[in-house]
């Protein structure tokens, strides 16, 4: 993500944890050169499915994602810049 510095970090973050998802700092760390902060964001399956019907996805979109089956997602986010 890009950004403007750490007050948009802090609601990234904040929108982030309160959909329920476990985020963790993972701390600093460099990505092509440029300083970010790297957080691990886990979602579970019920979290997913809970995320996507809150989306106004059209039926046929509905129906091919019941169709996947994901137990469970976990990335790294990477926010530019300092975070402290």
């Amino acid at each position: 993500m890009t950004g403007g510095g750490a007050s948009n970090n802090a609601v990234i973050l904040r929108v982030l944890s309160a959909t329920g998802n476990d985020v963790s700092d993972l701390g600093p760390s460099q990505v092509n050169g440029h300083e970010v902060h790297l957080y691990s964001v886990h979602l579970t399956r019920s979290q997913i499915n809970r995320d996507i019907a809150q989306e106004r996805l059209p039926q046929f979109v509905r129906q091919a994602i019941a169709l996947v089956h994901i137990p469970a997602i976990t990335y790294t986010l990477a926010i530019n810049g300092r975070t402290n």
